[in-house]
């Protein structure tokens, strides 16, 4: 495991984290997250410089595919990174959530044939859902239109809340069902 690495993910699409965390491996993972910022106001002034940035990138139509990409990579591992043991709503969440229109604006328009760059951004705004008051339950449908890895890796709070809204979705009569069922 690399400090380092704790943005980057392999092949596999893992981080350093995710490994400590798939390999149960506690002393790992205290590690890299204890390594990360030498106090609470060098981390909050990194996420206030950093996530922006991110959502610059994503949301620029100047950048390629690949550099969005890289974007929604880092996005998704910092949203992790502070969920994976949430007691409050984590500062990432907190940053991000005033940018959620416009992320979500940009679900809208993005192109279709980028499918990788979709999941990552409905993943990003399913997590983010979660912190607001979420009546149109954004949080179920943009995991849904998401990435089909683990929702464990987001934490606990995230799967209360897709738990609540999956049967008041299922009882809107509102949607389609199967996708419920058969994802």
């Amino acid at each position: 495991y690399y400090h380092s690495d704790i943005y980057i993910e392999n092949s596999a699409g893992m981080t350093s984290l995710d490994v400590a965390q798939a390999n149960s491996d506690d002393e790992a993972k205290e590690a890299l997250l204890r390594g990360r910022f030498s106090s609470e106001e060098v981390e909050t002034d990194f996420l206030q410089e950093r996530l922006p940035q991110l959502i610059e990138k994503t949301l620029s139509s100047k950048n390629d595919e690949k550099e969005k990409e890289h974007a929604l990579l880092c996005l998704r591992a910092e949203i992790r990174v502070a969920t994976s043991s949430m007691t409050s709503v984590p500062k990432p969440l907190k940053i991000l959530r005033e940018h959620f229109d416009q992320l979500k604006e940009a679900f809208e328009n993005i192109d279709p044939t980028s499918r990788r760059n979709r999941e990552l951004l409905a993943d990003v705004l399913s997590v983010l859902a979660m912190t607001l008051d979420d009546k149109e339950r954004d949080c179920l449908k943009f995991r849904l239109l998401g990435s089909n890895e683990s929702v464990a890796s987001f934490g606990h709070p995230y799967i209360r809340r897709l738990c609540s809204q999956i049967p008041n979705e299922w009882n809107s009569g509102g949607s389609d069902h199967s996708l419920l069922i058969y994802g």
